[in-house]
């Protein structure tokens, strides 16, 4: 779970993991009230060590929904690299929408 100011503000979690490739995908989701604030950003950080240094992952994934700005801006600004873009890649309340495939590596993540 994540907090701000002493209360629930969203949650960031690891959701599955490949033991053949050593990754893992991260989700997360914030509150409405509280985007804008880096909070996501900086449990990203700590999600990345605990997957890099505890975990021994190699790669970290986020999917991330085209449309969805904040979300794109929070992988693009943690260092990731946009692998490609799954076609109807998730089911929205709205319908089926296209998922930007973010990435990044235990090398690059070192190198930062």
């Amino acid at each position: 779970m994540l907090r701000y100011q002493n209360r629930p503000a969203g949650m960031i979690s690891f959701n599955g993991f490949d033991e053949l490739s050593h990754s893992s995908d991260v989700g997360y989701w914030l509150n409405t009230a509280d985007t804008g604030k880096g909070i996501v950003g900086k449990a990203l950080q700590g999600i990345l060590k605990i997957g890099f240094e505890e975990l021994g992952l190699n790669k970290i994934i986020i999917e991330a929904a085209v449309e969805n700005e904040r979300s794109n801006q929070v992988a693009q600004r943690a260092g990731f690299h946009l692998d490609g873009v799954s076609r109807s890649g998730i089911l929205l309340d709205t319908g089926f929408t296209d998922v930007n495939i973010y990435s990044i590596l235990k090398d690059d993540w070192k190198s930062k």
